[in-house]
């Protein structure tokens, strides 16, 4: 399993007032006739899920291709909207690309990209989920020896994780946490 990012153009921005999360997100933004993208590279067989949205003139367009196809892309005034990608075995490469025209603006003139998130084949999920009473954790850390999460909700007590052996990645459950806790 393995996650690598790359970019290049106009270095995107980390936005704070604009966000599907109600937290940050990443803002995609260049000059007439220009054009920035981020990439990531995903070990699949896996699921990756992300939200964006662009706020641009008709001529702009904010895409995301795999592996050089473009899957979709987006134009002029779009909210927030949740797009899921399912990924083969093997290396793929994901590509989000904001392009401008040579004229003109409108909007915020930007594209952004927000929670996105990556499940591999063992089912297991990066970060933290709530999941109704519980809140399952997830991380991928194929050389440690141990892992745990450790909060206010759990007393400031450890709570290891499990680890598989053969993907390397450590998860776990702990009851009664809740958002916004430490």
């Amino acid at each position: 399993a393995s996650l690598s990012v790359t970019s290049g153009g106009t270095p995107w921005y980390v936005e704070r007032n604009d966000s599907a999360d109600a937290k940050d997100s990443a803002k995609a933004m260049t000059s007439d006739g220009g054009s920035t993208w981020r990439e990531y590279t995903f070990t699949g067989p896996a699921e990756v899920q992300f939200q964006w949205k662009v706020s641009s003139q008709a001529g702009d367009s904010f895409s995301y291709s795999v592996d050089g196809t473009t899957v979709k892309s987006i134009s002029g005034e779009v909210p927030w909207t949740t797009e899921i990608v399912k990924l083969p075995p093997g290396a793929h490469t994901i590509r989000w690309i904001y392009q401008k025209d040579d004229v003109g603006s409108a909007g915020v003139d930007a594209g952004f990209l927000d929670c996105l998130e990556f499940w591999q084949d063992s089912g297991a999920q990066l970060g933290a989920q709530l999941e109704g009473d519980w809140v399952h954790f997830g991380v991928w850390a194929p050389n440690a020896t141990a892992v745990s999460v450790v909060g206010d909700f759990n007393g400031w007590m450890e709570a290891p994780l499990e680890r598989n052996a053969d993907t390397g990645y450590w998860s776990g459950s702990v009851a009664g946490a809740f958002h916004g806790q430490e």
